[in-house]
């Protein structure tokens, strides 16, 4: 039968790729090349914030975290940032695939998942977006692959490496500032459960990179403003018994104000809103930033967002319930309409998954982990990593009332990284007897 005929020909050349000598190099070009290919011809996706990460500050006088600032300032031209993009994200990727392929008995399998994987339209499209995401996919990325390098082996290199990650990741975004959180609070108890006999060395430099953090959220008070005035626009004003508590507690109750929609033109608030709420001149202002007037303008700045985490402490189930909604539409987005952007499709969308299968496989790869002594350090990193993850992604769709999917799509991508960490950290390993060169790496 030809079709038979034809299947068995391209199983044979698919076959002989795999044994090819030089196979880690091929696919990780072929990988590279990919990504380029996504993007190249396209218009760059160029948005209202997309000048915000051009200025950098690493105290918080800018309006973002510095990691990308960092790297899109010192190009001098979009292209150049789209570039960038590509190579350091193909660069994680591929460092990813090499790590988890080197422990495993299948390699060539293994290194092929991880870089199919890394194609998703879902993860790539973000290289042509002059924003923050491309970058922070990927810091977090390296973040997840050293942290698991840290548990199997305390190297120099690997505590570099890490430590690198660490920092650019939880800097990248405020709510990463939360995986900083649980480390320190993991160090503390460490220290406690010894009596103060164990002290982390890393536990003082969890600590200043804290303070510096937070310092540099506090002293950026456009973005957390702005992200206020969207909480109010989608979950305060759109629910009675949320708006009620707002007022009793001292949120102005504006006349109308629930009945504004959409967003006015950039450069159309008067100075005085300007001056109280220190907008972006980029930013195009919610239209309830205007409507509520200095007096919602003060409240806001002054005490909005502690009234709303005294809101989220005395209903944890309203607060939940809004994590929970949210989940499936950020997480395995139907669709990419949230952010257009026109790239070259290689691979079909359907291999990003659904973020319920990964997360299944993936909590029983990470319970077969801690099952047995061998690996069950790799599980415990693993489930801490998982957790943390789950409190970011909170954070992430309750502090701010817009652009949900893009905003959770590192959470997204980090999901299916710690599965397929997890899937091939419970395969079966790699010979221990001295192995063929063919065992040890992708490439050989």
């Amino acid at each position: 039968m030809p079709f038979v005929s034809e299947y068995r020909i391209d199983m044979r050349r698919l076959n002989s790729l795999l044994r090819n000598p030089h196979f880690s190099v091929l696919a990780s070009v072929l990988y590279v090349l990919s990504r380029l290919y996504n993007s190249v011809g396209q218009p760059i996706g160029v948005f209202p914030d997309s000048a915000t990460y051009l200025r950098l500050s690493f105290t918080g006088d800018a309006e973002r975290m510095w990691p990308v600032p960092a790297v899109f300032s010192a190009l001098q031209a979009d292209s150049t940032r789209i570039l960038a993009n590509i190579a350091i994200g193909s660069a994680a990727w591929i460092f990813m695939a090499f790590t988890l392929a080197r422990q495993s008995r299948y390699p060539r399998a293994v290194f092929t998942a991880v870089l199919l994987v890394g194609l998703s339209p879902q993860i790539i499209r973000y290289d042509l977006a002059l924003l923050s995401e491309s970058l922070g996919i990927t810091f977090a990325i390296v973040l997840v692959v050293t942290s698991l390098r840290i548990a199997k082996e305390q190297t120099t290199p690997n505590l570099v490496l890490w430590i690198a990650a660490f920092v650019l990741c939880v800097m990248t975004r405020p709510t990463h500032l939360i995986i900083a959180v649980a480390c320190a609070l993991v160090s503390i108890a460490v220290f406690v459960q010894s009596r103060g006999k164990r002290m982390v060395f890393a536990t003082p430099a969890l600590i200043l990179l804290l303070v510096w953090g937070y310092a540099t959220v506090n002293n950026n008070r456009s973005v957390s403003n702005l992200n206020m005035y969207t909480v109010l626009m989608d979950q305060v004003l759109r629910d009675d018994s949320q708006y009620g508590w707002f007022v009793q507690h001292g949120m102005p109750d504006i006349a109308g104000i629930r009945e504004v929609q959409g967003y006015d033109y950039v450069g159309t608030l008067p100075m005085e809103l300007v001056n109280i709420i220190n907008l972006s001149p980029d930013q195009a202002p919610p239209a309830i930033i205007r409507h509520g007037g200095s007096e919602l303008a003060i409240w806001v700045k002054d005490h909005g967002w502690s009234t709303y985490v005294r809101w989220v402490a005395s209903h944890p189930s309203d607060a939940v319930q809004i994590v929970t909604q949210q989940a499936d539409f950020t997480l395995s987005p139907p669709n990419d309409d949230f952010l257009p952007l026109q790239v070259n499709d290689i691979l079909p969308r359907w291999l990003f998954g659904s973020w319920i299968i990964w997360g299944t496989l993936g909590c029983g790869a990470m319970g077969l982990l801690l099952l047995q002594p061998a690996t069950r350090k790799t599980g415990k990193t693993l489930v801490f990593m998982a957790c943390t993850t789950g409190v970011v992604f909170a954070a992430s769709v309750t502090t701010s009332g817009i652009e949900h999917q893009r905003h959770s799509v590192t959470v997204a991508v980090i999901i299916r990284v710690l599965a397929l960490c997890a899937i091939v950290s419970v395969m079966p390993k790699r010979f221990t007897r001295k192995p063929a060169e063919s065992d040890v790496s992708p490439s050989q």
